[in-house]
Parts: structure tokens; sequence; C-alpha cells
């Protein structure tokens, strides 16, 4: 009985061991900082959408947490208020693309989004730029050559939670 529950607890402490281990290896090779950056840089150059984003935390079960995600403007047009705000953002991964230096998106959750919608009298609105920076089909392709971290978004799950509307007409 005590062999077997040192070899028990043996196999429970190499688990704890390799753990510990991916941890480590995935902060290591994916520091939050490179991610928010390259989010950031994306957003920029791909749509010419200017955005900040508050913290951007690695969660080993959850995947990326990304906190105060705002729009700042559009090609140049930066905006009074932020029309879109979004409190928390989750982005579920692959483990086995994690291992193999990809990052395979595969569940996003958007939490607590005040949105501001103004209608302008010509019957344009505020989101009319911001929705032509993602229309526009001249977009660069994303370059994976720039970062050593290539990104590919399968979504399985999508979850919008906590929106609220601010309408101006």
């Amino acid at each position: 009985m005590k062999k077997i529950f040192k070899i028990l607890l043996g196999i429970f402490l190499i688990f704890l061991l390799l753990l510990a281990g991916a941890v480590v290896y995935l902060t290591y090779a994916y520091p939050s900082e490179r991610i928010k950056e390259m989010l950031l840089t994306t957003l920029e150059r791909d749509y010419g959408i200017e955005s900040s984003i508050g913290e951007l935390r690695f969660r080993l079960f959850r995947g990326f947490e990304l906190e105060d995600f705002r729009i700042l403007g559009v090609k140049g047009m930066p905006y009074a208020k932020p029309p879109l705000q979004i409190g928390k953002v989750t982005f579920g991964y692959q483990w086995k693309a994690l291992l193999a230096r990809r990052l395979e998106i595969n569940q996003l959750i958007l939490r607590d989004i005040p949105l501001d919608y103004r209608l302008y009298p010509d019957g344009s609105s505020n989101l009319d730029p911001l929705l032509a920076a993602f229309a526009d089909s001249s977009a660069a392709p994303a370059d994976t050559t720039a970062s050593t971290l290539p990104v590919s978004i399968a979504l399985e799950q999508l979850r919008i939670e906590d929106v609220r509307l601010h309408a101006s007409l």
C-alpha cells in the first residue's frame, strides 16, 4: 500500500512539474506586451484603426484576457468619445497549436460593451468610418513573417455579454 501511494504521489508531482513548466514556457514564449503590441499594430496597419488596450493577461486554462479595449479613431479621424469600448475580451486557444508555436483562436468572449451610436442629420453615423475600415477590401493580409507567432482564427464560439447601447438620433 505504501509503495502504491509513493507511485501515485510521484506521478502527481511529475504532473505538477509539467504544469509549472508549461506555465513558465508559455509565459516566456508569448509575453503579454508583445501580443498586445502585435494586436495594436495589426489594427493600425491593416485597418487604419487607432486603438488602446488597458491590460493583456495570459491565463493558462482560459486564454488571453484583454481589458479596457477602446477604438480611438479611424485613419486620422479621432473620436471625441470612443464609440466602441469593450471592458473585457477573452481569446480562447488550442493547446496543441501553442506548443507548435502557432496561436489558434477558437473562442471569443466580449463582455461589458457600452456602444455609443450617433446618427447625424445627413444620414451618416459615427460608426460609418469604423465599419468602412473593416469593409475595405484593400486591407493588407496579416503579415505573419513580421512576428514569430502566426495567428489563425477559427471561431467555434462567440459570446457577447452585457451590451449597453447609447443612441443619439
